[in-house]
């Protein structure tokens, strides 16, 4: 019915094969390769994050050079 035989070592009637096949079934694709655009999108987003951490960090340089400087003028 689902493909899947479920393992002698189970007891048959505390195992569901509609459920056990539902399990092999999420964890293939758990572990199996990301398609290629769905990694190319993963990476954009890395990608984007680092600009935004990038450009934080930078205005946050400016800001503080700017404190500095006004605070040793005062």
């Amino acid at each position: 019915m689902t493909g899947v035989a479920v393992p002698s070592y189970y007891n048959p009637a505390a195992v569901n094969p509609l459920k056990y096949a539902e399990q092999l079934k999420k964890r293939k694709m758990l572990w199996s390769k990301a398609p290629k655009e769905a990694a190319d999108k993963e990476k954009e987003v890395k990608i984007d994050i680092c600009h935004a951490v990038q450009s934080c960090w930078v205005s946050l340089q400016v800001f503080h050079r700017v404190y500095k400087l006004s605070s040793s003028s005062s």
